[in-house]
């Protein structure tokens, strides 16, 4: 009885209920599946563990909107118990976000490019704070973070949006690893920031391709720093002179 009534449930919550509906009482449906009260009960935290609906005291179970903690929460896991994983979140990332570049090239709205900017302007700030050495780089990531949410908000593709959400602590311990390794490999914030801006500007110039194809370098050399930072012996970002531009840029 109650993998039938965690069936049903599952059914009326994606094919009849709209996000914030409320549930039928456990009573009517314990009548409705002619099941106790107490198996209703039971399929009912099962889907709230599910993050399917919302339960509280006294009040009838709420559907949510789709959400990406249960992802989000699994590949955490991945990444904290192997940090070579973070090559494999790459690729995903990789497949991902250039798609979502040049759909922000052609759907991007004038909000959506104004969030891009603020963001933009966030990273701006953050990097001559850290350069100055009156911040730290939690800050820059929060920015770069926020520019990548921008994009794909930008994207106009609700389904690559949430993917993307769920990555948002995974690819803030990217962002620590590819901070960390672009001193290594002689690389400045500049660099970076450039790379970014460099994005921004061919989506709101609708250059799909140019974006897709900027998107796909600021990956790579993304890419490239995290494997440098994962090698053996390499110290934190600070230990670097990064005040100091070495002219090297990102290939």
């Amino acid at each position: 009885p109650h993998e039938h009534v965690l069936s049903e449930l599952n059914r009326i919550i994606i094919d009849e209920l709209t996000p914030r509906a409320k549930l039928p009482a456990e009573g009517a449906l314990a009548t409705q599946f002619g099941v106790s009260r107490l198996t209703v009960r039971e399929a009912l935290k099962v889907l709230a563990g599910q993050d399917l609906i919302e339960l509280r005291a006294g009040s009838r179970a709420t559907v949510k909107a789709p959400s990406s903690i249960t992802l989000a929460r699994q590949l955490g896991v991945f990444i904290r118990r192997d940090p070579r994983t973070l090559i494999e979140l790459s690729e995903l990332r990789m497949g991902l976000e250039v798609q979502v570049a040049g759909l922000a090239a052609q759907r991007a709205t004038r909000g959506a490019l104004t969030s891009l900017e603020s963001a933009l302007v966030k990273m701006r700030r953050a990097a001559d704070d850290f350069v100055t050495g009156v911040g730290d780089q939690e800050a820059y990531h929060e920015g770069d973070l926020e520019f990548h949410e921008a994009l794909a908000a930008a994207s106009g593709n609700r389904m690559l949006a949430l993917v993307l959400t769920s990555l948002e602590d995974s690819m803030r311990e990217s962002f620590v690893h590819s901070f960390r390794g672009q001193f290594a490999n002689g690389s400045t914030l500049a660099d970076r920031l450039a790379l970014h801006e460099r994005v921004a500007e061919l989506v709101a110039a609708g250059d799909a391709r140019g974006a897709t194809a900027a998107m796909t370098t600021l990956l790579a050399v993304s890419e490239r720093d995290i494997l440098a930072s994962l090698k053996p012996g390499i110290p934190n970002a600070a230990a670097f002179d990064h005040t100091t531009d070495t002219g090297d840029q990102p290939s």
